[in-house]
């Protein structure tokens, strides 16, 4: 076991559950950080950890581009699933 600490979940990161929220929190930072003004909720952020590494900021500038078209600040899983590859 991990002596490291998830900072979302509060839990030993080497459990699945932190480690999948870790991953999500991870994603949403990055997209929240490629856009001034639109945020992903957890959940949206959460659904992109099944995208592989490589893909996951060509996948999160698509599904931005879409919410700046339709005036979004939050950005759904719904949304997302809608521009996700």
């Amino acid at each position: 076991m991990s002596d490291v600490k998830c900072i979302v979940a509060g839990e030993d990161c080497s459990s699945s559950n932190c480690s999948d929220h870790c991953a999500a929190q991870e994603i949403k930072d990055l997209g929240d950080g490629l856009a001034d003004g639109i945020t992903f909720s957890i959940e949206a952020a959460k659904d992109l950890t099944q995208v592989p590494k490589l893909f996951r900021k060509m996948a999160l500038k698509t599904i931005l581009k879409g919410a700046k078209k339709e005036g979004l600040e939050t950005i759904s899983r719904e949304f997302a699933d809608k521009y996700k590859p």
